[in-house]
């Protein structure tokens, strides 16, 4: 899902074909951004230092974790502590995530801001799958996606629509979807919430394609790749009003308050009684979507 994990980039006259080419020359380094990623890197960068090698680590930082999760933002902020002893610039892909970098007491000056691609080719080339849902999501099975919230949202939907079916695509940690499983059963929506698992790219967006509406109650992203390729897909999104949609998706979407599981429920029920809202909502995330390559 995110090429710029596993690329080594190098210029053409680089005369760089393999890992053995790098041998002698300058590395700019890109660690993941948690403390044991970043350890090695600040070792090749005393190591340089004492060879007399000038070295450059850029680090990646996309989704910086809010305050309440205490434990995960208590370790980022280790981490970005670290970074600003050696670090000599960091990329980010939404102004949001560049805001809260500086806020931080980064300099301005050494955070650059590139936005993320869409894998509109896939999405767009997916056939529409023959099953049909009301709702899916698509993404991590995980605690921080929001997933659990799925539960109290699909129950008050059924309040009023009782056979609408929500699908969930995805993979995650073992214990998130034991605690999912278990609370549809006490909700009694096993034949109304599906657990799909991971899903190839051509059958997950079939799936978004032939669902009347995308769901993604995530409370914490850095730019919202899912969102974008569901609006690829040409299916309306409801999801929580999160800061890092704003100025990009959050004018094709339904946005919710974040954590109001009614308005998020309401929300789905209202669309799904509206066909011309929803076929708007489409369209507009289709359009805004057009230019969302890597490429670009």
């Amino acid at each position: 899902l995110y090429p710029q994990y596993f690329q080594v980039v190098a210029l053409s006259d680089a005369k760089v074909n393999s890992f053995a080419d790098l041998k002698g020359k300058s590395v700019v380094t890109q660690p993941k951004g948690n403390s044991g990623a970043l350890l090695p890197a600040l070792v090749l960068k005393l190591r340089a230092r004492l060879l007399g090698r000038r070295l450059l680590v850029v680090q990646k930082s996309f989704h910086l974790v809010p305050p309440e999760r205490r434990l995960s933002y208590l370790a980022q902020r280790l981490s970005l502590w670290l970074t600003r002893l050696f670090v000599d610039g960091y990329i980010t892909c939404s102004e949001h995530s560049r805001d809260l970098l500086i806020g931080t007491g980064i300099p301005a000056a050494r955070v650059a801001l590139n936005p993320l691609g869409l894998n509109l080719e896939a999405a767009r080339a997916a056939p529409r799958a023959p099953a049909h849902y009301e709702g899916v999501y698509l993404g991590r099975i995980k605690v921080s996606k929001g997933v659990l919230d799925l539960v109290p949202i699909w129950s008050r939907v059924r309040e009023r629509l009782p056979q609408a079916r929500l699908a969930l695509i995805g993979s995650g940690d073992a214990d998130t979807r034991r605690q999912l499983e278990a609370q549809v059963a006490a909700a009694g929506l096993s034949e109304h919430l599906h657990l799909l698992g991971f899903l190839p790219d051509e059958a997950a967006f079939g799936l978004v394609k032939a669902a009347d509406l995308f769901l993604f109650p995530s409370p914490e992203e850095g730019f919202g790749i899912a969102l974008g390729e569901a609006m690829a897909c040409g299916t309306a999104v409801v999801a929580y009003d999160l800061p890092a949609y704003r100025g990009t998706f959050s004018r094709a979407m339904q946005a919710v308050p974040c954590f109001d599981r009614a308005a998020f429920g309401d929300s789905i029920v209202r669309l799904l009684g509206e066909p011309a809202a929803r076929a708007e909502l489409a369209q507009r995330g289709r359009a805004l979507t057009e230019t969302m390559t890597w490429e670009a």
